[in-house]
């Protein structure tokens, strides 16, 4: 019990590190996480409405959805969920793709693992995205705020929507980044 009970704490306190909470009290469910200025986010509604039974706590969506996810490969730039991105289709045309996807192998479920089996784990994604012949960028996805380390990560070129999902559902991730033709990230959600 005692062991359960510590692991339940650690459990809280990895939500609200990820989501950027310093005080418990916040995550008591005294702040309407879905909510920008008091008005619904129509991109955190589609996601919940794309998967309402997800187990992805509230908070953690919304740290996903404030998240910089940035293109580290010369230009660099920064992605942002619901905001198109210009870079982005420019990396598309100058790619020959209509479509990509950003997408970690780390920290599976946003569970935190060593350093190491992030960087083996990221070695293993790469090794499949060559294998597959498909053109990556190294990138990362750092939240402005909150005490998460940035994940290293990949931008795929040419990833079809349903194909990022199947990767980042091999790889245990939580969600990814797809981007169509038209240069909007939108955040996916895989549970």
């Amino acid at each position: 019990a005692q062991q359960k009970s510590r692991h339940q704490t650690e459990s809280a306190r990895l939500l609200r590190l990820r989501a950027g909470l310093s005080n418990p009290s916040l995550f008591q469910g005294q702040v309407n996480h879905s909510t920008v200025d008091n008005r619904p986010s129509s991109l955190f509604l589609r996601a919940v409405k794309n998967n309402p039974s997800s187990p992805i706590d509230p908070a953690t969506l919304q740290a996903y959805r404030e998240t910089a996810y940035r293109v580290l490969a010369p230009p660099p730039f920064a992605l942002r969920i619901g905001q198109p991105s210009a870079e982005l289709l420019a990396r598309h045309r100058r790619r020959g793709v209509a479509c990509s996807a950003f997408i970690t192998a780390c920290n599976p479920h946003s569970w935190p693992v060593s350093e190491e089996a992030n960087a083996q784990r990221q070695a293993e994604l790469a090794q499949e995205l060559t294998r597959r012949g498909l053109a990556f960028e190294p990138g990362i996805g750092q939240h402005p705020s909150n005490d998460w380390p940035g994940e290293p990560s990949w931008l795929v070129h040419g990833l079809a929507l349903e194909a990022a999902r199947r990767l980042g559902g091999r790889w245990e991730q939580n969600a990814v980044v797809w981007s169509g033709a038209d240069g909007m990230p939108q955040l996916i959600l895989l549970r």
